[in-house]
């Protein structure tokens, strides 16, 4: 159980220094200084494609840490199962994974535009412009949010249904 707890602070910590890794990398502004990480970053093309570059290599060494430590952390006794079902699990895994991703991001895009300080402009989340007036931030960060929160307990509510699929 702990080693679980640490991988997935690690896939969290992951995540935030790849989004700000790309935040940085896709920074318009040049001449003015960026606050990411608790760093202040200079903006100009050398120093936006230093460090983004860096905390984007961080970010996915992060992220894939739990692949990398996987022999180390394994246990001793050897597990005997056909192949079929070996595909099967690292594609549900696979699955799994990805809506995990999916459902963090969309979590951080809600507790993103349920923060937005700046009202009367409209901000682009999400793929979709949000009026930013408190009615409808409220109303589309909530959305998100639970939309974020289903898509990260999905593996937890699907395994169920996986597993009494499978024993059938």
């Amino acid at each position: 159980m702990k080693k679980a707890i640490v991988f997935f602070v690690m896939l969290i910590a992951g995540l935030v220094v790849t989004e700000q890794a790309i935040d940085i990398l896709t920074t318009r502004g040049r001449g003015e200084a960026i606050y990411k990480m608790g760093m202040l970053i200079p903006a100009q093309d050398f120093y936006l494609y230093l460090y983004g570059s860096i905390f984007l290599l961080i970010g996915v060494l992060l992220i894939l840490s739990p692949l990398l430590f996987r022999k180390f952390f394994m246990t001793r006794e050897k597990r005997v199962s056909t192949n079929s079902k070996v595909k099967w699990n690292l594609k549900r895994a696979v699955v799994f994974f990805i809506m995990l991703i999916a459902g963090l991001i969309v979590t951080e895009q809600a507790i993103d535009i349920l923060t937005t300080r700046g009202r009367g402009e409209a901000i682009y989340k999400m793929g979709m412009l949000i009026p930013a007036q408190d009615f409808y931030l409220y109303l589309y960060g909530s959305i998100f949010l639970l939309l974020g929160i289903l898509l990260i307990l999905s593996p937890f509510l699907f395994r169920k249904s996986f597993i009494a699929k499978k024993s059938v």
